[in-house]
C-alpha cells in the first residue's frame, strides 16, 4: 500500500527481496512511514520514522504495542482501499463475472489472491462457491478481512491466509515437510505457522485484482503463473480471463517534463548529459484534471498488448517486445504515450472494466499511465506514420521510437538516477527555479566576501545541507571573484551521493572553487568543532545552502522546513556571526479547499456497507478517534484533482532563517471562507523567498472529519495555530473552527 504518485506503483514492481537490516531498510523510508521488523526469533516490532530533533533527518522509534493497530489503521485509510471499495463499476462487474463463473461451475472451490478486505471472496461465497481460500500478504489487511468475514457470518465459507500467494502450495500435492522453512523475505517460519502456506486442495476458479495503474506493477503475471502451477486445477477459470493494454500518442511539453530535462540543462555528470533521454518509468495521472492546453492527442487509440491469464496462455505473456505502426492524426512532435487497460472478466467481451478516462465512474486507484517515448527523433515530427516499440517484462512496460529495443537506455545526466520520482525530476527541470536559486547563492557569497572591515574576504566557506547536492553543483559553477569552498553533506544514499559527486566535479569552474568530500552534517560539525579547538587558523562557515530538499520528507513541505531549521540550529556552533542562508525567508501558507463532485472526497469518508456486506469494522478502522494530527495528513499533487478554493491563500507564519531566534514562536491566524460551501480539506505548503510553488508541488493536505466539516461550515473558517517547538526546530500546526459570533 504505497503512494501511487511516487513512481513506484507504475512500472517498478514489487520484486521479492531478501531479509535486510533496519539501517538498510531505512534508505527507502519516508517520514511517518513504519517498518515491521523481527529479531529473528519470531518476535515482531513496529518502528516509525520520525524527525530527528537534534541533527535533522530521520530516526526510527519503537512504537508502544497499543500504537501498532493505530498505525496500521492509518496505512489502510491512506491507501487506495476506500477508493476501490467505492468503485461501483468495479464491484458490479466483478460480481457479474464471479456469478457467471460459478453458474458454469456450480459448487466450485475459489481462490482469491490479494483479497484485501475480502470483498471478492465474500461475493464468491454468497454466489455458490463450496469454499473460498483468500490470500492477503499484508498482515493488518488479512486480520481486517477475517473480522469483516466474521461480521457477515461467512467464516465457515471463507478462510483468510496471511501470506504471499507465491509462497503457497496445495496440501493435496505435498506433505508439510515439503514446505520451505523460510518465507519470501528469508525469515524463519515457526512450528504450526507453516500451515498458513498450505491451502487444502487446488481451486477451480481464481479471482484476483492485483493490478496497478500500469497493470503489471503488483506482480500479477508472476502470481497468476504460480497459481496455475501450484494452486489451481489444470482446467481452471480465471476472473478476469484477459486484459488488453491500449495507448495513444500525445504531444505535451508539460507531461514530458516528468521524464526528461530541458535541452541544454546545465547540471549533469558527463559531456553528453545535456541530451540525456532519461528512463522508462511511467506515472499514473488523472488526465481529466489537466488543463486543456497541457496536452494534445496526435493519434487514435491503438492496441498494445493482450494478456491471456489462462493456464495455457499465461506463459506466453511474461516477456514480449512488439513494433507498432501508428497513424498520426495531427502533425507535430510526439512526447509521451498515454496508456490504459481493459479487463475482460468473462473472456467473451460481455463484462469489461476499463481505465480509459471517462469510461467508468471516477475513481482514484486505477489511473491511466503516461510513459516517455524514448529515443524520439524530432526531425520526424511531420511523418504521418511512425513506428514505436512496446516492451514489457513480468513487472513493467516501456516504449521507444522506432524498432529498437528499449532495454539499453541509460541515464547520462545522472539526475534520473537520483531523482527517485518523476515529481522530483519535474522540480529539477524548472529552469527559472534553478536560475533563482543560483542567483541567491551568488548574492549570498558576494555579501559574505564584502562583509569584513578590509573590504573583502579571501575565502567564502559554504555548507550544503540539502539532499541531492543541487546547491553544491550551482555554487561550484559560479563565476566569482573570491575563493569558494563547499562542503556538501551526504544524503543517506550512497548511489545519490556518488552521482552528485560526479555532477559537482563536472560543474566546477576554475581554480577558485574547491569541493570537499561528501560527509554527514553531524560529522562535518564534529570535525569543525575539533579543528576549532586545536587550530588557530580555523575559519567557521559563512553560508548555509539548501534548496530545500530532503528526499525522505519531500512529500511533507512543513517537515522539510522544520528539518532545515534543525540543521541551522545544529550547525550554529560552527557558523560565523552574521552568516547567510539560502533561502533567506520561509513562509507557511494554508488554504481551504472544497472538492468538486466525483473526486477525492469519497476516498476519506467512512464506508460501512459494500455490495450489501457489513463493513462497519472497516469504517471503524478508518475513522479512529485516537489518531494524531500527523496521521490525518496526506501529501497530494493537487493539480491532479478537481477542487475549488474556499479562502485566500493565507500566510500563517514567516521565518527569517538567518536569525531563527528572533521570530514569534506561536501565531494564530484566522482563515475565513469566502464562499458558502463545504470545506473538506486544508492545503498546507511552504514558499521560500519570493518564489511561488509550481502547480505540481507536493502539498500537505489535512482532511477533515465529518464533525469538523460541519463545524467549519457553521463558523465560516478556521483558526490556524502554528507553534515552533523550542529546542527541536519542528513545527506543530493545529486547526480549529473560528469562534462562532
Amino acid at each position: 500500500m504505497g503512494d501511487k504518485f511516487d513512481g513506484a506503483l507504475a512500472s517498478s514492481g514489487n520484486e521479492k527481496v531478501d531479509a535486510i537490516s533496519v539501517p538498510e531498510a531505512m534508505h527507502g523510508v519516508s517520514l511517518h512511514e513504519s517498518l515491521l521488523t523481527s529479531d529473528g526469533e519470531g518476535n515482531f516490532f513496529l518502528l516509525r520514522a520520525v524527525q530527528n530533533p537534534e541533527a535533522g533527518g530521520l530516526m526510527m522509534v519503537s512504537q508502544p504495542q497499543d500504537r501498532n493497530e493505530v498505525l496500521m489503521s492509518e496505512a489502510i485509510a491512506k491507501s487506495q482501499m476506500i477508493s476501490m471499495l467505492r468503485d461501483q463499476a468495479r464491484c458490479e462487474k466483478y460480481t457479474d463475472a464471479i456469478d457467471s463463473a460459478l453458474k458454469r461451475h456450480p459448487g466450485a472451490r475459489v481462490l482469491d489472491i490479494g483479497t484485501g478486505t475480502g470483498l471478492l471472496a465474500k461475493i464468491a461465497a454468497t454466489k455458490g462457491a463450496a469454499h473460498v481460500d483468500a490470500i492477503e500478504m499484508f498482515g493488518a489487511l488479512a486480520r481486517l478481512a477475517r473480522g469483516i468475514v466474521a461480521d457477515n457470518g461467512l467464516t465457515s465459507k471463507v478462510t483468510v491466509y496471511e501470506a504471499s500467494s507465491n509462497e503457497m502450495k496445495a496440501r493435496s500435492d505435498l506433505s508439510v515437510s515439503d514446505v520451505p522453512d523460510v518465507d519470501g523475505n528469508g525469515l524463519p517460519i515457526y512450528g504450526a505457522d507453516r500451515e498458513r502456506l498450505l491451502i487444502p486442495t487446488r481451486a477451480d476458479i481464481l479471482v484476483t485484482e492485483i493490478f496497478d495503474s500500469a497493470l503489471l506493477g503488483e506482480g500479477c503475471l508472476q502470481s497468476i503463473q504460480h497459481a496455475h502451477n501450484h494452486l489451481l486445477q489444470s482446467k481452471s477459470t480465471v476472473v478476469p480471463a484477459k486484459a488488453k493494454v491500449f495507448g495513444v500518442l500525445v504531444k505535451s511539453d508539460f507531461l514530458s517534463r516528468f521524464f526528461k530535462l530541458p535541452r541544454g540543462f546545465p547540471i549533469h555528470r558527463s559531456a553528453d548529459g545535456a541530451n540525456c533521454m532519461g528512463n522508462s518509468i511511467g506515472i499514473p495521472i488523472h488526465v481529466d484534471a489537466l488543463n486543456g492546453d497541457d496536452y494534445d492527442l496526435v493519434s487514435d487509440p491503438f492496441e498494445i498488448f493482450t494478456f491471456d491469464f489462462s493456464g495455457s496462455g499465461i506463459t506466453s505473456c511474461l516477456n514480449r517486445k512488439k513494433s507498432i505502426d501508428v497513424q498520426k492524426t495531427v502533425p507535430g512532435t510526439t512526447d509521451v504515450v498515454l496508456t490504459w487497460w481493459e479487463l475482460d472478466l468473462c473472456g467473451d467481451g460481455t463484462v469489461v472494466y476499463s481505465t480509459r478516462p471517462g469510461v467508468e465512474n471516477w475513481q482514484d486507484h486505477w489511473l491511466p499511465v503516461v510513459y516517455p517515448l524514448l529515443s524520439y527523433n524530432e526531425e520526424d515530427a511531420n511523418k504521418e506514420v511512425i513506428t514505436i516499440t512496446a516492451q514489457h517484462n513480468e513487472l513493467s512496460m516501456s516504449f521507444a521510437y522506432g524498432r529498437e529495443s528499449v532495454t539499453d537506455v541509460h541515464c547520462k545526466c545522472g539526475l534520473h538516477i537520483v531523482s527517485k520520482s518523476p515529481y522530483r525530476l519535474f522540480q529539477l527541470g524548472d529552469l527559472q527555479r534553478l536560475r533563482n536559486l543560483s542567483d541567491r547563492i551568488q548574492k549570498a557569497i558576494y555579501r559574505v566576501s564584502k562583509a569584513n572591515s578590509s573590504g573583502s574576504r579571501d575565502v567564502v566557506r559554504c555548507v550544503d545541507v540539502s539532499d541531492g547536492g543541487v546547491c553544491t553543483a550551482l555554487a561550484v559553477g559560479l563565476e566569482v571573484d573570491c575563493k569558494v569552498h563547499v562542503v556538501s553533506t551526504e544524503e543517506d544514499d550512497e548511489v545519490s551521493s556518488f552521482v552528485f559527486g560526479q555532477i559537482a566535479e563536472k560543474s566546477k569552474r576554475g581554480e577558485n572553487v574547491s569541493l570537499f568530500e561528501y560527509s554527514p552534517l553531524s560529522v562535518v560539525i564534529a570535525q569543525a568543532i575539533e579543528r576549532k579547538s586545536v587550530d588557530e587558523t580555523w575559519e567557521p562557515f559563512d553560508v548555509i545552502l539548501s534548496e530545500p530538499y530532503i528526499r525522505a520528507m519531500s512529500s511533507y513541505p512543513v517537515a522539510t522546513l522544520g528539518n532545515l531549521m534543525i540543521q541551522i540550529r545544529a550547525a550554529s556552533q560552527v557558523l560565523r556571526e552574521g552568516y547567510q542562508t539560502v533561502p533567506c525567508v520561509a513562509r507557511i501558507f494554508v488554504q481551504l479547499l472544497s472538492l468538486k463532485p466525483r473526486t477525492l472526497q469519497n476516498n476519506f469518508d467512512c464506508i460501512s456497507q459494500v455490495c450489501s456486506f457489513n463493513y462497519t469494522l472497516f469504517a471503524g478502522v478508518c475513522a479512529r478517534e485516537d489518531w494524531e494530527d500527523s496521521e490525518r495528513t496526506i501529501s497530494l499533487p493537487l493539480f491532479q484533482y478537481a477542487y475549488e478554493t474556499m479562502s485566500e491563500r493565507t500566510c500563517v507564519h514567516e521565518i527569517e532563517l538567518s536569525n531563527i531566534q528572533s521570530y514569534c514562536r506561536v501565531a494564530e491566524t484566522e482563515v475565513k471562507s469566502v464562499k458558502d460551501a463545504n470545506v473538506e480539506m486544508i492545503s498546507v505548503w511552504v514558499e521560500y523567498d519570493e518564489e511561488e510553488c509550481s502547480r505540481v508541488q507536493r502539498y500537505e493536505t489535512v482532511w477533515l472529519t465529518a464533525g469538523e466539516k460541519r463545524d467549519v461550515a457553521r463558523a465560516g473558517g478556521l483558526l490556524v495555530r502554528s507553534q515552533f517547538m523550542e529546542g527541536s526546530g519542528s513545527w506543530d500546526i493545529r486547526f480549529r473552527p473560528l469562534p462562532v459570533g
